[in-house]
Formats: structure tokens, sequence, C-alpha cells
């Protein structure tokens, strides 16, 4: 696991090689778990929209693992992904003190979401705390773009098991995939983690996901 921190302010951590073969291999048996028919069209999944409501700032699909499976213990993915809140935020606290929210995360959501030709999300922010991206796509590659540019300044190249922690405020984008193959799911796919840092008066959890601009 290879660390890089960049600064826009607040900071921003790349992570290479985050998960080791045998994660790999769990989280990859249930992306292929997930077929076509669970992918919803960004239409039905409550996708970031224009000041004005009336255009989608995205093109892809994405499936909320959280809904598909409703006890943890039976997704690869959510238990998987739990490492993110043990070893790696202590070391990220280490970096900055901004990470030591993760330590503190009080809820969070998993989506994937599944990028191919044409496919792209316009500069949008999100609802929470702090958001994680981790890439995974099919060797040899087979697509180009679909690369993560934060805050219009810095672009992180798009890398299977590559991992971008970063504020869920910081605008981000993703640029438009071309496929270099018509092989299936040889596109882009994405684990987005959207982390909250929850402060209970009512038991009502706060929602997660993309704000709009």
């Amino acid at each position: 696991m290879n660390i890089s921190l960049y600064e826009l302010g607040l900071p921003i951590a790349v992570i290479d090689d985050l998960y080791d073969e045998k994660e790999l291999s769990d989280i990859w048996k249930e992306l292929t778990f997930y077929n076509k028919d669970f992918f919803l069209e960004e239409k039905y999944s409550g996708s970031a929209k224009t000041l004005d409501g009336k255009t989608l700032l995205k093109k892809n699909k994405t499936v909320a693992v959280d809904e598909v499976f409703h006890v943890k213990e039976y997704s690869y993915i959510l238990n998987t992904n739990r490492k993110i809140f043990k070893e790696v935020a202590d070391e990220l606290a280490t970096m900055h003190p901004f990470f030591s929210y993760l330590k503190r995360t009080s809820y969070d959501g998993t989506m994937i979401s599944y990028y191919e030709d044409s496919d792209y999300y316009k500069p949008h922010t999100d609802m929470g705390v702090i958001t994680i991206v981790t890439w995974f796509h099919k060797e040899p590659k087979g697509f180009s773009g679909g690369d993560m540019i934060l805050g219009g300044e810095i672009e992180v190249e798009c890398k299977n098991n590559r991992s971008i922690i970063f504020p869920s405020s910081l605008n981000h984008e993703v640029t438009p995939i071309k496929m270099l193959t018509d092989l299936e799911d040889y596109g882009r796919f994405a684990m987005v983690q959207f982390t909250a840092v929850i402060f209970w008066d009512d038991n009502n959890p706060m929602g997660m996901g993309a704000k709009q601009q």
C-alpha cells in the first residue's frame, strides 16, 4: 500500500494497492455477481443535477450495495472495505488531522458505479464528510479516460486498485470513457463510499449522495 498526499486547502490521499490479492479476489466475486439487471441507469440513481434540476450531470450505471445486502456480513465488498476505517484511517490520521474523521465515522454508504463508452460525471460535490473512491478494472485495461479531476486542478489517473480519499465538499469530476474493446464488463468499476459524522438528536441519520451544482 503506497500513499501520496496532495493539498487543495484540505488534503487528498491517493492510495495504490490498497487491497491485497485475497481482498481483491473477494471484491471481484461480488462485482461479477452484479449483472446488468442490478445496475440502475443514471436517471434512477439519485444523480446530481444542474441548479435548475433539469439536466443530469452524469452518465453511468450504479448499484447501492447496502440496499442489496441489508446485512453487511453477507457482502464481500461491505466486509472488505471496512479496512478503510481501521488500519488505513490510523495511518492517514498521522499524515493530516482531517483524516481523523475516518475514525469518527458514524455512518457510511457504499455504491458501485460502472462506466463504459462515453460515460462521464461532470463537476459536482457529495453530501458527506469524506468520499472514498476505489477503482477496479480487468486487465489488460479495456478503456482510456475515466480519470478524476479534483478542484479543477489535480488530475488522478484511473488505475486498478487505486483509491482516492478526499473531502466530500471538494468539486470533482470523471473524464469521459472511451472503450478500447468490445469485451463485456471491461469498463471502469468504481466503489464509492460516502461517510458522515453524525451528532444524534432525533435518531435520524443524514442522507448521503450527490449534491447539485
